[in-house]
């Protein structure tokens, strides 16, 4: 029986089922990576873990609040396979291999393709030299500033950056991911997450809801719930949300959602960006460049002599005045050149109009 079942997982993906490719390291279908011959499974679990969803993990809070169930549930356990204090995000300068090499001198030419084979390998790797995954996202940033829409690399940046525990860029790439596969109800759920780490426990409600309407079943946003209901000093509506989480749990057992068919490389739904964004570009290289607005953009869309600048949790109402009236003045003095050019800026999270500039 062992023999056969070891043949059988050597054919089809452990995680999604779907047929294994000759020479494949990772599934086409879902992304989780395989174990090869001689290596260590565990090591393969976690990468798997890591670019399929990260939807199991409560981050720190749940640690924080429910330390009990954090330690027994296989769900939310601190040994899960997310080894969160590795990866410290500090880049030691590990020393490559040879197939690191190689990779590297192809991906240089800036091809996606080879962008993407990198960035799988860095990640693989940095299950041994943890400073290869923050090698991993930016190798995957390469591939978004040519096609901004290629979900696969969003995904996979929001999975990096929750793993190296920066939550506002996680959060910004599953916003831009959620853009174009806005029905992965385990996304928003490992939104909300990055929500709940951020403080903004109000919005990760909501994108467990959104979830939740999804995906009724799903149980770490259903147990995430309860988290941030907690968190809020509501024991009514959190008791309400664990005794749904443990029916669902009884029910079917703590299953994601469905996860949704991306492609690997960047071709149908991924649109290249334009070389250059005429009149705009200035205007783009200013936001993308600025220390503070940078970090918070998460589009920027050109119509005709109107563009839209897409923000997640950017404070603008709460500015000071006179950071206020700088600010005006800076985008002001960008538009000038642009005869007849509109702006409008908007928050990412409910698109509500922050600010409107003519000139």
């Amino acid at each position: 029986m062992e023999q056969q079942s070891a043949s059988s997982s050597a054919k089809f993906c452990p995680a999604c089922g779907a047929a294994r490719e000759p020479g494949a390291s990772f599934c086409h279908q879902c992304g989780t990576a395989f174990a090869k011959s001689g290596e260590s499974q565990r090591a393969f679990f976690v990468v798997a873990a890591l670019v399929l969803v990260l939807s199991g993990l409560v981050f720190f809070y749940v640690e924080k609040i429910y330390d009990p169930q954090f330690q027994t549930s296989p769900a939310h356990h601190a040994h899960d396979g997310h080894d969160h204090d590795d990866h410290d995000g500090h880049d030691h300068g590990p020393l490559d291999n040879a197939r690191m090499r190689e990779l590297k001198a192809a991906a240089a030419s800036g091809n996606a393709a080879d962008l993407i084979l990198l960035a799988e390998y860095q990640i693989e790797r940095s299950m041994d030299d943890p400073p290869y995954l923050r090698q991993a996202a930016q190798s995957l940033e390469k591939v978004v500033e040519l096609y901004p829409t290629h979900a696969y690399s969003l995904r996979l940046l929001g999975n990096i950056y929750f793993q190296l525990k920066e939550p506002e860029l996680s959060s910004k790439n599953y916003l831009r991911y959620l853009r174009v596969m806005p029905t992965d109800a385990n996304a928003l759920t490992d939104l909300g997450t990055q929500y709940l780490a951020m403080g903004r426990t109000d919005t990760a409600i909501e994108s467990y809801q959104h979830a939740l309407k999804l995906f009724p079943n799903l149980y770490h946003a259903q147990f995430n719930l309860s988290v941030a209901y907690t968190e809020l000093g509501d024991e009514v509506s959190a008791e309400e949300a664990r005794q749904a989480a443990n029916d669902i749990e009884r029910r079917v057992g703590k299953i994601m959602a469905p996860v949704p068919e991306v492609s690997r490389l960047p071709e149908g739904l991924a649109v290249r960006a334009p070389a250059s964004d005429g009149p705009f570009s200035a205007l783009r290289t200013y936001f993308a460049e600025h220390p503070i607005i940078g970090p918070k953009m998460v589009d920027f869309n050109i119509e005709d002599k109107h563009a839209t600048l897409v923000l997640s949790n950017f404070p603008m109402e709460q500015m000071p005045p006179f950071a206020r009236e700088k600010f005006d003045t800076n985008v002001k003095t960008q538009l000038a050149a642009l005869e007849g050019a509109e702006l409008t800026i908007r928050d990412a999270d409910g698109n509500k109009v922050l600010a409107t500039y003519t000139n």
